[in-house]
């Protein structure tokens, strides 16, 4: 966790990777509950990164709400890197880059540019060119699980985006929030899909084209991408080694930052089964003829053991990955932990209703999580809450004590 020198920055870190001061290396902006921007430049190399001390607001990134999540690119096509920020009010800001390549100066933000909207809480930008017409597409996730697409009908240099599609192109609502990044981990040349969910990271395969996306059956935690000490509420992915393949970076609920590798899939061959020596026609002699007897047996195949687990190995996609993620002790799963049963003596605020009330991080139930969340809100209280759990008016104390009651 928190690898080449990262350190750990808040909480519910939502990292980046791009070559903001035009040195030919990556460098880190992560986005953190706080609202902040923090900045690490790779003082190392495009293949031995070593990031420096943390610089937070750095070139005129400024703060606006909590929930930073941010997404660079080059919109407006020229050369140089710009910025845009989700925040917790639904809002996604635009920082101009009004500086170079190599020397970065962010201009005032500007809400909701180029035909943007405000989609839900907690909005999470990426942008990516899914439909392959040569300029970047917008995607913005929320907290209740949707993913919002505006296609870009203006060109690469003056953007323009359309009103928002929900979940298109074969994707479906996440289990929690969505958090969206693209990448082409699979190498077959279309760009897949990822949604860091605020529990897991989830995984659509294009199985579709470059030009014509269609997001095949989800996958939970694939290729071993799983959180450590916390819960995914960030995923990027970038050649951070220099390589030629796309590493992971997972941002976790407590504030790591989990580096997965990007290693090739380890093939076991079988040895190839010997052929037994053919046996002599018998003699016409009553003396029987010896018949030579093979070094190895026939049957004596190696073959790969299986894993025992049932979910050891994922199923919903056809094709197999040519990668794996090396972590640790991850291991890829079809599907999500079971939710546990919950006795008769206390029945799940579930069983009548959904999303429950007290659900205040939108996964589905109401658990530990949610109180983490409500004690943020009343020491730390942002913009458009949605923690009054007793319907009282007011957050404090009483929610607190409705709160633990449901879970």
């Amino acid at each position: 966790m928190n690898p080449f020198g990262l350190d750990r920055v808040a909480y519910e870190n939502r990292p980046e990777f791009a070559d903001l001061d035009g040195d030919g290396d990556l460098d880190a902006l992560v986005g953190s509950y706080q609202g902040e921007l923090t900045f690490f430049e790779n003082t190392g190399s495009a293949s031995d990164p070593t990031f420096g001390d943390p610089r937070t607001s750095p070139f005129g990134l400024t703060a606006h709400d909590r929930g930073a999540s941010p997404a660079v690119v080059d919109i407006d096509g020229d050369g140089d890197l710009d910025v845009f920020v989700g925040f917790r009010s639904g809002e996604v800001f635009f920082f101009e880059n009004t500086g170079s390549a190599t020397d970065p100066a962010f201009a005032g933000p500007e809400p909701l540019a180029f035909g943007l909207q405000s989609v839900g809480y907690d909005a999470s930008p990426e942008f990516a060119d899914v439909d392959g017409d040569g300029d970047l597409d917008a995607w913005v996730g929320t907290r209740g699980g949707d993913t919002f697409f505006f296609r870009n009908t203006g060109s690469a240099s003056s953007p323009a985006f359309e009103g928002p599609q929900t979940n298109p192109f074969g994707l479906v609502r996440a289990f929690g929030q969505s958090r969206p990044t693209f990448a082409d981990v699979d190498g077959d040349g279309d760009l897949d899909a990822w949604i860091a969910n605020g529990n897991y990271v989830e995984y659509f395969e294009n199985t579709g084209s470059s030009s014509l996306p269609a997001f095949g059956g989800r996958r939970f935690d694939p290729f071993g991408l799983v959180a450590y000490s916390g819960y995914a509420v960030g995923v990027d992915f970038a050649d951070i080694d220099g390589d030629g393949d796309l590493d992971a970076f997972v941002g976790e609920s407590v504030g790591e930052i989990v580096f997965f590798e990007n290693r090739p899939a380890l093939v076991v061959l079988p040895e190839p089964t010997p052929t037994a020596s053919p046996t002599p026609t018998p003699s016409p002699t009553p003396t029987p003829t010896a018949t030579p007897t093979p070094s190895i047996s026939p049957t004596a195949t190696a073959t790969p053991t299986p894993s025992t687990s049932p979910t050891a190995t994922p199923t919903e996609t056809t094709a197999p990955s040519p990668t794996r993620m090396e972590s640790p002790t991850a291991t890829p799963t079809e599907t999500p932990p079971p939710t546990p049963t919950p006795t008769p003596a206390t029945p799940s605020p579930t069983a009548t209703e959904f999303p429950p009330r007290g659900d205040l991080d939108g996964d589905g139930d109401v658990d530990g999580e949610d109180l983490e969340f409500l004690l943020r809100e009343i020491f730390a209280p942002s913009p458009g809450t949605e923690a009054d759990v007793n319907r009282d008016g007011r957050v404090g104390a009483a929610d607190v004590v409705a709160l633990l009651d449901r879970i």
